[in-house]
């Protein structure tokens, strides 16, 4: 006995109440773009008919063929290989001869559409029921051997008896400077403005400290580390502490030929004197610094202000105020940067790749997804879409005959997959530094340790350092 064709009245009613429930959701619900929001309207006459389509499909074949090509087209926005599977269902569900046959693909469509509805929902901004599988999905299909591994948190990191420590011991401090100086000592400043620089050997002990103080009540005057030396030129002092433990701050004395000079005399001191023989100097508009004979020096910049005992000096100087005595050229030479800086120029590349040494992605558990519409430049009509995927990245540390299995909670943008990055590998103050995204180690050939550096994000002027001994024979 066939069933009853339902009244059309009765159909397109309930269609046209679906209709307007997927407007008002696009209206007002929908956190999207207005280009998008416009573009979703537009679509919409598709699914009222699309509406009528599933009514009718039980009841006309020509319907039935409709309502398959209408959502294969619709699946092929979401996944293509999705698309396949579900239009494989589909067919056997609807127009395969074998009763049977119909009857095990239904409950194959019906399970696909559990996953396809939260999909679908995430298109239109509803991300929590799909993340929601997907998270329970990867808790489900996460391998055994990952359940193991350690989160990088506190101040000592310990895997099966290997064990790393936070730097400086026990304080739990971010480290916003490192560097290594002439006698292979590890030289690291906190993040604190009147924090502590701390000194360690070549074993990894801690041999020395230097607080930084208030200077007339402002704090951190310096202008950091030019060779081993702590900077502060607006004072006209230095501390050579880093390199040889003096913590107390000496003069920048007056360079004694500067009364001699006439510009061009002072210019030919500049380019053949200090650029060529001066390992570290600086700059100013109105002074310039330079380190001879180990002490540093200073002297005035010659502008027709700047007089002197002779007259007859001073009108040779009377041009000199808007001459740049560098020619454009550098201003400083020789400047302390963060051994862990994205910006330090210092480093050598010496390989891009996907060879790993010490660091090693292994896996990455997807536990949330989203995206974001944003504007072109300007706030024009042209738009974008971020997208990104939050997980925990697991990985190995491989250093110094230790291993550690870590994790750490990370996130990728735009379809890209954080295992087939690149590792970079530099030369830097006579070791070794590897990178992989956000995880540093680095190693040098005079130290019985390694370091260990975590940052929150690729260009973070902060992070965590933690210090890995060798193993002991």
């Amino acid at each position: 006995m066939k069933n009853k064709k339902p009244r059309f009245w009765k159909v397109f009613l309930v269609s046209i109440l679906l209709y307007a429930l997927y407007l008002t959701i696009v209206t007002y619900d929908i956190d999207t773009y207005i280009n998008e929001k416009l573009f979703l309207v537009l679509i919409s006459p598709f699914l009222l008919v699309l509406g009528l389509l599933i009514y009718y499909a039980f009841y006309s074949d020509i319907a039935k063929y409709m309502l398959f090509f209408f959502i294969i087209i619709a699946m092929l926005c979401l996944s293509i290989i999705f698309t396949l599977v579900i239009g494989v269902l589909i067919y056997f569900s609807f127009f395969y001869k074998s009763e049977k046959i119909r009857k095990i693909a239904k409950i194959g469509l019906f399970i696909s559409g559990i996953f396809a509805i939260p999909l679908i929902a995430s298109l239109f901004g509803y991300d929590g029921l799909y993340n929601s599988i997907v998270k329970t999905f990867s808790n489900m299909t996460l391998p055994s051997k990952y359940e193991k591994y350690v989160t990088l948190s506190g101040n000592t990191v310990s895997y099966e008896g290997n064990t790393m420590k936070m730097l400086p011991e026990g304080e739990n401090k971010l480290i916003e400077f490192a560097f290594v100086n002439q006698k292979n000592e590890l030289i690291i400043s906190d993040d604190e403005p009147l924090g502590y620089l701390s000194k360690y050997d070549t074993q990894g002990n801690r041999i020395d400290t230097l607080k930084i103080e208030k200077i007339d009540g402002i704090e951190n005057l310096f202008d950091g580390f030019y060779g081993d030396y702590l900077m502060d030129f607006k004072g006209k002092r230095y501390c050579s502490w880093a390199i040889d433990g003096n913590k107390s701050f000496q003069p920048i004395e007056l360079f004694s030929d500067y009364e001699k000079w006439d510009t061009e005399t002072q210019k030919n001191f500049y380019w053949n004197e200090i650029t060529l023989n001066s390992p570290y100097y600086y700059v100013t508009a109105d002074e310039v610094f330079f380190f001879r004979d180990n002490q540093w020096k200073y002297f005035p910049v010659l502008t027709h202000k700047n007089t002197s005992q002779s007259p007859e000096l001073d009108n040779r100087r009377n041009d000199y105020e808007e001459e740049d005595i560098t020619g454009g050229y550098k201003m400083s030479n020789g400047r302390r940067m963060d051994l862990f800086s994205a910006e330090n120029e210092d480093p050598i590349k010496e390989e891009e790749s996907q060879r790993r040494d010490k660091i090693i992605p292994q896996y990455f558990k997807k536990e949330d997804s989203g995206s974001n519409i944003g504007s072109g430049i300007g706030g024009g009509s042209i738009s974008y879409r971020t997208t990104w995927e939050e997980g925990i990245l697991f990985l190995s540390i491989e250093v110094n005959g230790k291993t550690f299995h870590l994790k750490e909670e990370t996130t990728m943008f735009d379809g890209e997959n954080l295992l087939d990055n690149n590792t970079s590998y530099f030369s830097i103050s006579g070791g070794t530094l590897e990178q992989y995204e956000n995880y540093l180690v680095y190693t040098h050939p005079k130290w019985d340790y390694a370091l260990f550096v975590y940052k929150n994000y690729f260009f973070s002027t902060s992070y965590r350092l933690f210090i890995i001994k060798n193993k002991k024979e």
